[in-house]
């Protein structure tokens, strides 16, 4: 059934794109009690500091950490790699991938991610999130260097009906409102702006593209170049 609700949920997704452009602007907040440690306590700190952008039109959208001062820099540049804020993070939605730029070994790639847009399982559960009416979706990736699974939820509402979201999370027959990511820090907007014309998003890098797994194999042959 919720295939069904799925499917019509995505045509009405493509056949009724009512704003033509929009951005989102996100914050980020912490769920983990950091009172008995003081690193943890230091790095909500900066998330708490912390807002992101999310640009999009009826084909992309791109999402970016905004510009902040920090308190300490290797706290504040941890908590954006835990965020998935640490690259600028282009969303594709016909190929539903995400697409982001990566220098490896004095080389420019863009890597592909296909596993943030696909694969989630819906709900029917809903909730109002800033007067729209949004739904509950989860989405299960393996970590392979943890070896283990782990779950993002998402509330996303189909009156909006783009399939884009923060960090690069999307795909679903509607525009990612809410989403706690895998470390438990929850994005949630703070400004919605539909139809603005004045809404551009940057072009993407020209360069090779390849998969997460071939980011992978590069990046352990970095590491094991040494100097003669």
């Amino acid at each position: 059934l919720m295939k069904l609700i799925y499917s019509l949920l995505l045509i009405l997704c493509f056949n009724n794109l009512f704003s033509q452009t929009g951005e989102v602007i996100y914050i980020a907040t912490p769920t983990k009690d950091d009172s008995k440690s003081q690193r943890l306590k230091e790095r909500n700190e900066e998330v708490r500091l912390m807002s992101f952008s999310l640009k999009f039109n009826n084909e992309q959208s791109f999402f970016k950490k905004n510009k902040n001062v920090p308190i300490k820099k290797d706290r504040s540049a941890i908590a954006s790699i835990l965020l998935g804020s640490n690259v600028d993070l282009f969303q594709f939605s016909k190929q539903k991938k995400v697409i982001y730029i990566s220098n490896i070994n004095n080389e420019t790639y863009r890597v592909a991610d296909t596993t943030k847009m696909n694969n989630w399982e819906l709900y029917s559960i809903s909730k109002m999130i800033e007067n729209y009416k949004c739904y509950k979706a989860s989405l299960t990736l393996f970590n392979e260097r943890a070896q283990k699974n782990y779950t993002i939820i998402a509330w996303y509402a189909p009156e909006i009906p783009f399939q884009y979201g923060p960090a690069g999370y999307g795909g679903l027959p509607g525009l990612i409102l809410e989403l706690k990511n895998k470390n438990g820090y929850i994005f949630t907007p703070e400004k919605i702006r539909l139809n603005k014309k004045s809404i551009k998003i940057p072009k993407l890098e020209k360069a090779k593209e390849i998969s997460i797994k071939q980011k992978l194999i590069l990046k352990r042959k970095e590491r094991k170049v040494t100097e003669d």
